[in-house]
């Protein structure tokens, strides 16, 4: 008998389950990995002389990248269905639940807008005049600043692997709700701080 008819499936069509040990693992990083997003990108904005740093920049650019395989296991992993309370296991109908919901929000967070803004604006400058460039910078600094917010739509998701947390980890839901709140206050409270800076 092949593999297949006995119950192997290539590991390209397994899906993944969401309180599964590759996601309690992931989940947790992912989180880190968001509360640093969440305080740096603005703090970034505020204090643009730190961004120039090639550690930092290298440190971003590898947060960028773990974002975007989040994606594609996200695009893979089993959730609850609302009408039915069933679990989902089909790979299409888990995709298309994934493209239909939340993709759009997760991929304009996690896709370096401003690195690719900045590197096609690099790329124009070399053919355009001292004169021309002079008067771009302003503008382009100011879509660059725009392009780096999107990346605070991270933040949603920190709230939706609460949800995983809590039944991994069996935490109550008032101490989840007590817990979105204070990182909700904090978040807003240093956002505000940087931003008017």
């Amino acid at each position: 008998q092949s593999r297949h008819s006995r119950g192997h499936r290539p590991w390209y069509t397994r899906t993944i389950p969401e309180t599964g040990k590759l996601r309690s693992v992931w989940d947790p990083i992912m989180a880190v990995l968001i509360l640093y997003t969440a305080i740096m990108v603005p703090f970034f904005l505020g204090f643009e002389t730190f961004q120039e740093h090639v550690v930092v920049d290298a440190i971003d650019l590898i947060v960028d990248c773990l974002f975007i395989i989040d994606i594609f296991f996200n695009f893979r992993t089993q959730y609850i269905d609302s009408d039915t309370g069933k679990l989902v296991k089909n790979g299409k109908k888990i995709a298309k639940n994934y493209l239909l919901g939340l993709f759009v929000v997760d991929i304009v967070a996690s896709i370096p807008l401003d690195r690719i803004v900045g590197a096609i604006a690099e790329g124009e400058a070399g053919t355009a005049e001292q004169s021309d460039i002079l008067l771009r910078i302003p503008k382009m600094m100011k879509i660059l600043r725009i392009l780096r917010l999107a990346k605070l739509l991270r933040v949603s998701r920190l709230f939706r692997a609460s949800e995983v947390f809590q039944v991994n980890y069996n935490i109550s839901s008032s101490l989840m709700r007590i817990t979105k709140l204070v990182f909700v206050i904090i978040f807003f409270s240093h956002w505000s701080a940087c931003l008017w800076f």
